[in-house]
């Protein structure tokens, strides 16, 4: 990856995580009042907002690596933020009840795989390891909803 790619993957993560901090509220609101998630979809909607808060921590973890010039964590920040956005929409689909959780469901489980391949690369950083396992259980979740 040149330093154009590199600049260009972190300013859009960064743009996308300033655009969907509001939904990342949401989601964590929507989190703590599990009880209000559409009947049978409780489980998925909080694996699915865990899985949101990890690729968080977990994007926050790989710009700052990123400013130290690791440029080894460029791909998994994207993957995280591919994630975040994946995760956040079947969160509030499943949540309230959509007729297009399961697609969204089947969608996500692509996204978690992916995510999960790339953070289980950098087993030495501890946020990338909490998302590959989130995005495992998220993966096990999904299965169950959408199959």
């Amino acid at each position: 990856m040149d330093r154009r790619e590199m600049l260009t993957t972190t300013l859009g993560g960064i743009a996308a995580i300033a655009a969907t901090s509001g939904i990342a509220f949401a989601a964590e609101k929507e989190h703590e009042h599990q009880h209000m998630a559409a009947p049978g979809n409780a489980a998925l909607a909080a694996a699915s907002f865990h899985c949101v808060q990890a690729a968080e921590a977990g994007i926050r973890h790989c710009l700052e690596e990123l400013g130290k010039g690791d440029k080894s964590l460029a791909e998994c920040a994207g993957k995280m933020n591919e994630l975040k956005t994946a995760c956040t929409a079947l969160g509030l689909f499943s949540s309230y009840g959509s007729a297009h959780a399961k697609d969204m469901a089947r969608l996500t489980i692509k996204v978690c795989e992916d995510s999960e391949k790339e953070c289980r690369k950098f087993e030495k950083h501890k946020e990338c390891m909490e998302c590959a396992d989130s995005c495992k259980k998220c993966i096990e979740e999904c299965r169950k909803f959408a199959v």
